[in-house]
């Protein structure tokens, strides 16, 4: 086990880093093994091994566990940053903290099985896919999912997610200027702004909760067993009929599908689960009605 930023400082000079886009750090060897036991005859397990190309672009270290903070800020053309740890007990990557807020051209990230509590990646914008599986994660700074082509958050703590508020913001400025310049626009280019506004709030606000909803869902369905997953699928499935109007059958299957769900999830979890798919339809109502007042208004 080895200091990260410190190890890493004497693998990669500081006028090197500036080259690089690619890191990989690796529990296990090349072979995939994490113990020698695992190993018989196999030459990677019995030597570090690392590799990189000829012009400094790609690293890739194996048989590595890093502690403490990794500090990455001076790979300012990182786009591809690959940690993984252990599955068994004590090969975790031993990490308390990173920092990549400054990799602007970081694409792709995955960290798995790491004893990372907390990570902010709001400010990486160019970030596409993003694997986050088996960590300590209870807090999570990033952009709306939309955003992303891949999000993969499961088999972490329940984590909080710190989602992006500058679509709202941005909402507000064009708002403002709107009415800034009313004396050379008419009341119905005004209302009509303000409509297109209130419609991508409402948007917003859709997907937000589907992301959080989506997260817990992830979070719930990794202490139930396949056949209480499926109770639950059938929760969320009778409350959608339920708030469209469904029939008595899908009343009650509701209530009948709550009972045992009870003995494995809290009733505030349920409930929170339920309360989601009500703002969801809501939202959704709120959207499809001003696209018919924008239809109305067109003819």
């Amino acid at each position: 086990m080895v200091d990260a930023n410190e190890w890493l400082n004497e693998k990669i000079l500081e006028d090197q880093r500036a080259q690089v886009t690619t890191l990989h750090f690796y529990r296990q060897c090349q072979s995939g093994h994490n113990r020698l036991a695992d190993s018989y005859r196999c030459n990677y397990c019995y030597q570090n091994y690392q590799t990189s190309n000829p012009d400094h672009s790609t690293y890739k270290f194996y048989k590595t566990i890093l502690k403490g903070e990794l500090n990455l800020n001076s790979y300012i053309n990182l786009q591809d940053l690959y940690i993984q740890g252990g599955s068994d007990e004590g090969g975790q990557q031993r990490l308390t903290n990173l920092k990549i807020d400054k990799c602007n051209k970081l694409t792709t990230l995955t960290i798995t099985y790491t004893t990372l509590d907390n990570l902010n990646i709001k400010e990486n914008s160019a970030l596409q896919e993003v694997n986050l599986t088996y960590n300590q994660f209870g807090y999570l700074s990033l952009r709306s999912k939309t955003n992303y082509k891949e999000l993969n958050l499961s088999h972490n703590k329940r984590i909080l997610i710190d989602l992006d508020d500058n679509v709202l913001k941005g909402q507000v400025e064009r708002l403002i200027s709107t009415i800034r310049n009313v004396g050379s626009t008419s009341i119905d280019d005004l209302k009509l702004e303000a409509k297109k506004i209130e419609e991508e709030s409402f948007k917003y606000q859709l997907a937000v909760i589907k992301d959080k909803l989506e997260y817990q869902l992830s979070y719930a369905k990794d202490k139930l067993n396949e056949e209480n997953q499926s109770l639950l699928e059938i929760l969320l499935e009778s409350q959608q009929e339920v708030l469209q109007g469904g029939n008595t059958f899908a009343r009650n299957l509701l209530e009948k599908v709550k009972k045992p769900l009870s003995n494995v999830l809290r009733a505030e979890e349920i409930q929170d689960f339920l309360g989601k798919k009500v703002e969801i339809n809501e939202l959704e109502i709120q959207i499809k009605n001003l696209k018919i007042q924008e239809q109305e208004t067109s003819k």
